[in-house]
C-alpha cells in the first residue's frame, strides 16, 4: 500500500504543479500583452516627441525669420522718418525762398511803378515848366525803396528779363514744393503702413513664442511619460524574468514528479504481478 499512497501523493502534487504551471503561463502571457501595449505606447510617445521637436524647430525658424523682418521694418521706419524730415526741411527752405522771391518781385514791381510815375512826372514838368524838386524827391524815394544790388541787377538784365526770371524761379520752386509735399505724404503713408506691419510682426512673434512655450511644456510632459513608461517596462521585464525562472522551476518539478510517478507506476505494476503470482501459488497449494 505504501507505493500506492506515494503514487497518489505524487499524482496530487503533479496536478498542483500543472495548475501552478498553467497559472504562471497565463500570468506570463498577460505580462507579455502588457509589455506589447507598453512598447506601443512608448513608440507613440517617441513619435509625438519627434513631431513636437520638428514643430519646435520650424517655429524657431519662423521666429528667427520674423525677428529679421522686424529688424528690417524698424530700419525702414527710421529711414522713412529721416527722409520725411529731410523733405520737410527742403519744403521749409523752398517756402522761405519763395517768400524771398515774392518780396523781391514786389519790390521790383514797386520800383517799376516808381519809374513809370517818375517818367509821367517828368512829362508833366516838361509840359508845365514845374520845378525839378519833385523829380529829385522821386529819385530819392526810388533809391530808398530798392537796394543798390537790385538796382544794378535790374539795370543789367532789364525789367522784363529780370521779372520773367524771378517768376520762373518762383514757379519752379512752387512745383518742386508740390512734388516734395506729394513725396512727403507718400512717405508718411509708407511709414504708417510699415509701422502697422511692425505691430503685426510683433503679434506674430508673440504668438510664436507662446506656441514654443506650449511645445516645451508638452515635451516636458512627454519626457515624464517616457521615463515612467521606461521604468514600467523595465519592471515588467524583471517580472517576466522571474516568471520565466519560476516557470522553468515548475516545469522541472513537474518533469521530476512525472518521472517519479512513472517509476512508482512501474513498481506498482511489478508489485501487482508479484502479488498475482503469489496468489496463484497459494491457490495451487
Amino acid at each position: 500500500m505504501g507505493p500506492r499512497i506515494e503514487l497518489n501523493s505524487l499524482s496530487e502534487e503533479n496536478m498542483v504543479l500543472k495548475n501552478e504551471l498553467e497559472r504562471i503561463q497565463q500570468e506570463l502571457e498577460s505580462k507579455e500583452r502588457t509589455n506589447d501595449a507598453q512598447r506601443k505606447e512608448i513608440e507613440i510617445l517617441k513619435r509625438d516627441k519627434e513631431k513636437a521637436c520638428s514643430e519646435m524647430e520650424e517655429l524657431n525658424k519662423q521666429s528667427q525669420k520674423c525677428k529679421y523682418e522686424l529688424f528690417q521694418l524698424n530700419h525702414r521706419v527710421l529711414q522713412l522718418g529721416e527722409e520725411a524730415s529731410t523733405q520737410q526741411a527742403q519744403i521749409k527752405k523752398n517756402c522761405i525762398t519763395i517768400q524771398l522771391l515774392t518780396h523781391r518781385l514786389e519790390e521790383a514791381v514797386h520800383f517799376r511803378e516808381l519809374q513809370m510815375h517818375g517818367a509821367n512826372l517828368r512829362l508833366r514838368v516838361y509840359s508845365s515848366g514845374q520845378h525839378l524838386e519833385d523829380i529829385h524827391q522821386l529819385q530819392d524815394q526810388t533809391e530808398q525803396s530798392m537796394s543798390l544790388g537790385h538796382m544794378a541787377e535790374l539795370q543789367q538784365l532789364g525789367w522784363e528779363q529780370w521779372a520773367a526770371q524771378q517768376l520762373r524761379m518762383e514757379c519752379s520752386l512752387q512745383e518742386e514744393g508740390r512734388q516734395l509735399e506729394a513725396q512727403w505724404e507718400e512717405h508718411k503713408k509708407q511709414l504708417k503702413d510699415t509701422e502697422e506691419q511692425v505691430e503685426e510682426v510683433k503679434m506674430i512673434l508673440k504668438n510664436m513664442e507662446m506656441l514654443l512655450q506650449e511645445k516645451v511644456g508638452e515635451l516636458g510632459e512627454q519626457f515624464k511619460k517616457n521615463t515612467k513608461s521606461d521604468l514600467l517596462l523595465k519592471e515588467l521585464y524583471v517580472e517576466n524574468a522571474h516568471l520565466m525562472k519560476a516557470l522553468q522551476v515548475t516545469e522541472e518539478k513537474q518533469r521530476g514528479a512525472e518521472k517519479k510517478n512513472q517509476i512508482l507506476e512501474e513498481k506498482v505494476r511489478a508489485l501487482n504481478k508479484l502479488i498475482s503470482k503469489m496468489t496463484s501459488a497459494s491457490f495451487s497449494v
